[in-house]
């Protein structure tokens, strides 16, 4: 698997929404929801607005499913609709679906995602707000990836993001996988 591979392009109009929607977000709405930071110790400083979450890790499970978010961020089932066309599913599910900020002058440490999950999985990222200086490193290859890139990254491999930008970066990161059901 390469480390960043390019899916698709937002549309004008779907960024726009999207990033004014976040915008609207007040800034209490990044810590309602702190399992991320809290059980993953190397995301301690982003914040997250989590529409969805399944982990089925033995040692802390969680299922949230926050359907007034979903409702509101209802112009997300277009990108994936759009991830699933390029994967050629003709079912999927969506997993887990979560805006994370990453603010100025903050990093994400160097780490693996090593739950088994991941090897069933496409983890795409969408930068919502971003700026060229939010460096995003897989193994030795560190890019920034431009707004509204849709771009699924390995993460079995070790990645890191440091933001020496001036502004807080926001990234959509959302799992699709085949419903084989």
């Amino acid at each position: 698997m390469a480390n960043f591979t390019h899916l698709f392009d937002l549309t004008e109009t779907q960024s726009t929404t999207i990033e004014n929607l976040i915008k609207e977000e007040p800034e209490s709405a990044w810590i309602v929801e702190t399992y991320r930071q809290d059980n993953l110790k190397v995301h301690q400083e982003t914040g997250s607005i989590i529409l969805k979450l399944q982990n089925r890790n033995e040692k802390n499970p969680i299922a949230i499913e926050n359907t007034e978010l979903i409702s509101k961020y209802s112009i997300l089932n277009e990108l994936y609709a759009k991830a699933a066309e390029i994967y050629k599913f003709s079912k999927y599910i969506v997993p887990t679906s979560l805006f994370v900020k990453l603010p100025a002058g903050k990093q994400v440490y160097k780490h693996k995602d090593s739950f088994e999950i991941f090897k069933y999985i496409n983890r795409i990222h969408v930068p919502i707000i971003t700026d060229a200086e939010c460096l995003f490193t897989i193994d030795e290859e560190t890019k920034s990836i431009e707004k509204g890139k849709a771009t699924q990254i390995d993460n079995m491999a070790w990645h890191s993001v440091e933001n020496k930008s001036s502004v807080d970066r926001v990234h959509l990161i959302f799992d699709i996988k085949a419903d084989l059901s």
